[in-house]
């Protein structure tokens, strides 16, 4: 259709206070609400658009789509 929209992969999600975000540095470790092995969602201007894996292909992470959601307009 020639419209581009930017797609973006979430992991996992955390709920975090202000304090410990500012207090993060290099090789702090943020535990997210999922679980190895759950799936990826693709969100398009914030709605759930498909769910998939994560897979490596040369040297970029890709998400391997396994479910596209349905929804109505």
């Amino acid at each position: 259709m020639g419209v581009t929209i930017d797609i973006v992969a979430v992991l996992g999600t955390a709920e975090m206070k202000i304090s410990q975000i500012l207090q993060l540095g290099r090789g702090a470790v943020v535990e997210l609400d999922r679980f190895v092995g759950e799936p990826v969602e693709l969100r398009a201007k914030g709605r759930l658009v498909a769910k998939g894996e994560v897979i490596a292909t040369d040297d970029k992470l890709s998400v391997q789509i396994t479910e596209v959601v349905k929804f109505s307009t």
